[in-house]
């Protein structure tokens, strides 16, 4: 049974209640996010205004992988199949020798299970105590990090994040200080930022750092998590993104009063698993619908004061992709049932700044 929910049961990674000041003290927009699959993760799910539950498989908005979710299954098997072998091909034998008494096999089994967890639990323990001496390195350096909590999947199913002897406090997000350089991202790297396996939001808007800066970034990194990545208002065109192949986690981008070209965004369609995009007030023309098109899975491309009008993009409504602007905007009510299962339908309407939205 332990093994079964280890590897197909939930996880809550992320749960969040917001509140609107002057309103009712009571909270007005939920979130959460969970997790399912052991070793590899074949479902996230998003859940927003409702509560969830670990077996809740149909349940928000999904993002499901059929690869991994036979690998997972593959791996339980092989584990279930080798301890009933231990557990029982001996049974004759040791019904002969006692109740209370193992065999050799058994004891090197409990045994091997007992060195892996615990190598297991103390790697988490190691990588979380070497993010926390990154990160305030990095905060003597003037950027900013933020922190969440991470420890063995396979533990983490069984009790709860919030022990604090399951979980550790790991870096969640990154950003750059203002009028930030290449040089100055090249010291975070030394410091330690390219080492930070936890690292799911990268913020370098308001910054100086160019194509070349990111793209050392983007080759420096060690171990991929990135989710969502902000270049809002810096000198970046997208090139970055060219060739880049090891950023399949990826699914949000803003790169909002930068200057990403149609090139830009054509080197961004490449990326895998990018839902959301936002080019607002770029020079970026209609060539960049086309390549929008390529994009397996975006579902929101925003193009506001830009050369892009709202006819250029019925074709990737047609195909059930938000796509703004549009003929007659309406302001999105992101407490709505029907925002609900756009996790990303209240962007456009909190601050500019994603770290600062997220941080409060």
């Amino acid at each position: 049974m332990p093994v079964v929910w280890i590897g197909l049961a939930g996880e809550p990674t992320f749960d969040a209640r917001y509140w609107v000041c002057g309103l009712d003290p009571d909270p007005v927009f939920s979130e959460q996010y969970w997790e399912h699959g052991w070793p590899l993760v074949y479902l996230r799910r998003h859940v927003v205004n409702e509560e969830s539950a670990f077996y809740r498989v149909d349940h928000g908005f999904l993002k499901f992988t059929g690869v991994r979710l036979a690998a997972d299954m593959l791996i339980s098997a092989v584990i279930l199949g080798a301890a009933g072998y231990v557990l029982w091909a001996p049974a004759k034998s040791a019904a002969l020798r006692g109740f209370a008494k193992f065999s050799l096999r058994s004891a090197l089994a409990g045994v091997t299970i007992v060195c892996l967890a615990a190598a297991s639990y103390g790697n988490a323990w190691r990588q979380s105590q070497y993010e926390l001496a990154v990160g305030a390195r990095l905060e003597q350096l003037g950027h900013r990090v933020q922190y969440g909590r991470s420890g063995p999947r396979w533990l983490t199913r069984l009790f709860t994040r919030d022990s604090e002897w399951v979980t550790f406090r790991v870096m969640k997000e990154f950003q750059l200080f203002e009028e930030a350089g290449d040089r100055d991202l090249e010291i975070a790297l030394q410091a330690g930022l390219k080492d930070a396996a936890h690292l799911q939001e990268l913020h370098l808007g308001d910054s100086r750092i160019t194509d070349d800066g990111l793209a050392r970034l983007l080759a420096a990194r060690r171990s991929w998590s990135i989710e969502k990545l902000s270049v809002d208002r810096t000198p970046i065109t997208g090139q970055a993104f060219v060739g880049c192949r090891s950023l399949d986690q990826l699914e949000v981008i803003w790169m909002n009063e930068s200057k990403c070209t149609d090139a830009g965004v054509a080197a961004v369609s490449r990326l895998p698993g990018v839902t959301f995009l936002n080019v607002s007030d770029c020079p970026v023309t209609a060539k960049s619908i086309d390549y929008a098109l390529e994009m397996p899975k975006l579902r929101k491309f925003v193009a506001f004061y830009s050369s892009i009008v709202a006819a250029d993009g019925d074709e990737l409504r047609a195909r059930g992709v938000e796509c703004l602007p549009e003929d007659n905007p309406e302001f999105v009510d992101v407490f709505s049932e029907s925002s609900a299962s756009d996790p990303f339908a209240a962007s456009e309407f909190f601050d500019d700044n994603p770290f600062e939205r997220s941080s409060n």
